[in-house]
């Protein structure tokens, strides 16, 4: 496995990440991720983090947009906290029996061309799918598609958190 210690530049705005066995950004993916699958990359225990660099600016009100194909299943909502560059967090409950989530988060501060941007996901109840096949040893979380930043203003806000996590509402959706 490729491991470098130097984030590598993305511009998320232009192309989303992409996490699925098919995409080209499997370098962004720091520790606590499966390998990545068809539909996208699960997270591996309770935490796991994105790194990459952002190749330009990203304007103060900009949103982070994280797609979900699904959460692990199971009886209860895998709960999760994302947190942007250690500053900037959302509360989300993602129910397994819902598909195709978008996690949002507002961004109130500009991020400057060239900064480190780090995602990690605080997974409060990882699952292990020993269900499906004993010798699966993964706690799985969120399976995770793309992430992608939209500009100040844009539709893609609807469902984002307040940065801060001041409103314990979920804020995934469909």
């Amino acid at each position: 496995e490729h491991m470098s210690i130097e984030p590598v530049q993305r511009d998320i705005a232009q192309a989303p990440l992409d996490l699925s066995s098919g995409g080209g950004d499997h370098d962004v993916l720091w520790h606590g991720w499966s390998q990545p699958e068809s539909r996208g990359c699960w997270t591996d225990g309770k935490a796991a983090v994105l790194r990459w660099r952002a190749m330009r600016d990203i304007a103060s009100g900009s949103v982070l947009r994280v797609e979900v194909a699904c959460a692990a299943p199971g009886a209860e909502d895998i709960r999760t906290r994302l947190v942007v560059n250690r500053r900037w967090t959302g509360a989300f409950s993602c129910s397994p029996l819902n598909g195709n989530l978008t996690l949002a988060i507002s961004l109130p501060e500009n991020v400057p061309a060239l900064a480190e941007m780090t995602v990690s996901f605080k997974i409060e109840n990882p699952r292990r799918p020993r269900a499906v096949n004993a010798k699966d040893d993964r706690r799985l979380g969120l399976w995770v598609q793309r992430v992608s930043i939209a500009g100040p203003g844009s539709q893609s806000s609807l469902g984002s958190l307040p940065a801060d996590g001041s409103t314990g509402e979920p804020a995934a959706r469909r």
